[in-house]
């Protein structure tokens, strides 16, 4: 089998947009189950109204769909994740489920 990878991404509007929805359950989730998992910055956002989730999902939209490979949008969902989230979560088994998820989206 082919490696993928690197190809250039077409029509992965509908894989952007679930990864955006993923990110945005997962720290919907993360903020009720382990607060100290999001950085203090972005603690005290209530994320679970709607008005977070349609900001957050557009800004994740909008800055994943410049992604020019499946690489390049798994860096990115990464670099997001990484502005949002503490290191405990990056070193966390929930982190990697979450890469698995996002790489099953790509």
């Amino acid at each position: 089998m082919s490696d993928n990878s690197g190809l250039l991404m077409t029509n992965n509007t509908a894989a952007i947009k679930a990864i955006s929805n993923y990110i945005y359950q997962t720290i919907v989730s993360i903020q009720q189950q382990h607060p100290e998992w999001i950085n203090p910055k972005y603690k005290n956002i209530p994320w679970h109204h709607s008005k977070y989730e349609s900001s957050l999902t557009n800004k994740l939209t909008k800055g994943l769909s410049c992604a020019a490979t499946k690489e390049d949008l798994q860096l990115k969902a990464i670099n997001y994740l990484q502005i949002i989230l503490t290191p405990e979560f990056i070193d966390s088994d929930r982190y990697n489920a979450l890469i698995s998820q996002i790489d099953r989206f790509i």
